[in-house]
């Protein structure tokens, strides 16, 4: 089995510099949601990894805390710069709408055909993605609406 490892680093520091407010405390996954034979820290940084682990779906890593707008800064062996930004927000008609865009700045020729190579599986890859985050968000919603039960006659 291939192993992925991912390495997510949010250090304070620098965020507090390019003015983002950082979603991870480098220490503990407290505050987060995700099965932990796949996610730990490492380091001060959130690490990912599927060694060992029989997958049948993806797997994410969840906040227990709302944001809105973020932008994911990911360490990765690839020949160029790479980040993911997600936004959820309201349209005219006060429906929520979700976006999320992925940027490469490629490094030389290396970069380039990286980036060229992978391009057809972006809609697989991206497409999938935002079904999953749609769907547990209106699992979420539905759940939500769900009244709570009457409390027992004692």
């Amino acid at each position: 089995m291939k192993r992925l490892l991912l390495l997510l680093g949010f250090c304070a520091a620098a965020f507090a510099q390019d003015g983002f407010q950082p979603l991870f405390n480098g220490k503990s996954l407290d505050g987060w949601d995700g099965d932990p034979r796949m996610w730990s820290v490492r380091d001060g940084m959130i690490v990912g990894h599927t060694e060992g682990v029989t997958m049948t779906d993806n797997s994410f890593l969840i906040s227990k805390q709302p944001y809105r707008n973020f932008i994911l800064r990911a360490e990765m062996k690839l020949p160029g710069l790479a980040w993911l930004e997600m936004s959820v927000g309201r349209d005219h008609d006060g429906m929520t709408t979700y976006s999320q865009r992925a940027i490469f700045q490629p490094r030389g020729l290396a970069g380039h055909a990286y980036w060229r190579s992978i391009a057809p599986f972006h809609g697989v890859v991206f497409g999938g993605m935002l079904r999953n985050i749609t769907q547990a968000a209106e699992r979420a919603d539905r759940s939500a609406d769900k009244p709570a039960p009457a409390p027992s006659a004692s």
